[in-house]
């Protein structure tokens, strides 16, 4: 990253000016600008492993390398953390991917210091402030088993990781991998598919396992129908964590989905999944449709 032309043309020149300028550059960077007067930051960098930061201090742009994971910036938010503006950008992929990690830079003066950088090989991620000190993200990297469905849209997401700011820098606190009743239902359609229903039995319990297998053929593709309170339960969930702050989400409540065989086209049967231990089971099977 050429941090000394960037800077020499941020010279004089406003974030939106500066970005402007960037842009006719032929080096296939990405810039975007953010803020007003001593507020204002710009971002420049796309696709490679670092990027760079600009931000004011008394009047003077300062400048940074940062890492960009071969994506790009978006700032999330900027705020201050006691001593420290916080600048909190998302990598964003720039395709069906999503955004796929998160860097935080605090500033004090003409200093910069990255005080998070989390690039955990996921996709779809999500970040929001819980409190005053911390985040929670959320994103997609699943284990390794069949789904029965298993494009990238369908696939469910749940994955979790708790970060606590402090003046050193955020710490991890707990990730885990939420077991709603969608990843229940899509684990245990594809443990069918692969020929191994058992396999599906952190998600269903033995009986819905045995009434699954013998209601549903063999195929390739499915279809479903999920009750009202699906979604709602669904991120309710992402929130039923011990290590989380703050009060708990709506009550559990019984989640039901209508499935059939898409190809070849069979027989619909309703599925019930509650909420037992900390994940959603299969505990019902039988034909049927939802209203």
């Amino acid at each position: 990253m050429p941090l000394g032309a960037i800077g020499r043309i941020a010279n004089g020149r406003s974030a939106r000016e500066t970005v402007e300028a960037l842009a006719r550059s032929t080096c296939l960077l990405q810039q975007r600008a953010y803020g007003d007067g001593a507020n204002e930051v710009v971002t420049v960098g796309a696709y490679r492993s670092d990027g760079a930061v600009l931000w004011v201090d008394r009047g003077y742009w300062r400048i940074a390398p940062v890492p960009i994971d071969y994506g790009y910036l978006t700032l999330r938010w900027d705020v201050q953390r006691a001593a420290q503006r916080e600048l909190f950008f998302e990598i964003w992929s720039g395709g069906s991917a999503g955004a796929r990690g998160y860097l935080a830079i605090g500033i004090t003066g003409e200093s910069a210091a990255m005080t998070l950088h989390a690039a955990p090989g996921a996709s779809q991620m999500f970040a929001q402030r819980l409190g005053g000190e911390d985040v929670l993200l959320t994103g997609r990297k699943l284990p390794e088993r069949r789904w029965g469905f298993d494009s990238n849209c369908c696939l469910p997401g749940g994955r979790e990781w708790l970060w606590h700011w402090t003046p050193a820098g955020y710490t991890l606190i707990g990730e885990r991998q939420v077991r709603d009743s969608y990843y229940a239902l899509n684990a245990l359609l594809g443990a069918i598919d692969s020929g191994h229903a058992e396999t599906a039995s952190d998600v269903a319990t033995r009986s819905a396992i045995a009434a699954a297998v013998a209601f549903f053929g063999p195929g390739r593709l499915w279809t479903y129908k999920p009750s009202p309170n699906a979604s709602a339960q669904q991120q309710a969930e992402l929130m039923r964590w011990s290590l989380l702050p703050g009060a708990e989400p709506i009550a559990a409540a019984a989640v039901r989905y209508e499935v059939a065989r898409y190809e070849p086209a069979g027989q619909s049967a309703v599925i019930t999944f509650e909420r037992v231990g900390d994940g959603w089971l299969a505990t019902d099977v039988r034909a049927g449709t939802l209203p």
